[in-house]
């Protein structure tokens, strides 16, 4: 998980989703973690998703 937190610490914007339990782990621990310097914009819970559904999801969630 530290090498997930290390690699999106770095991101200007982040947006988690998922359907289980560990997106709210992620969360948890990027907003304790003094790697994150930019911000945490949401958390989703979705269904499981194909590729092309999550690219999509993506998309129009930073077009707004």
């Amino acid at each position: 998980m530290q090498e997930i937190i290390e690699l999106i610490g770095t991101s200007d914007e982040i947006f988690v989703f998922g359907p289980a339990q560990m997106k709210f782990e992620l969360k948890t621990l990027l907003e304790e973690s003094k790697l994150l310097k930019n911000e945490l914009l949401a958390v989703e819970t979705v269904d499981k998703m194909t590729v092309n559904q999550v690219k999509a999801k993506v998309m129009d969630f930073f077009k707004k």
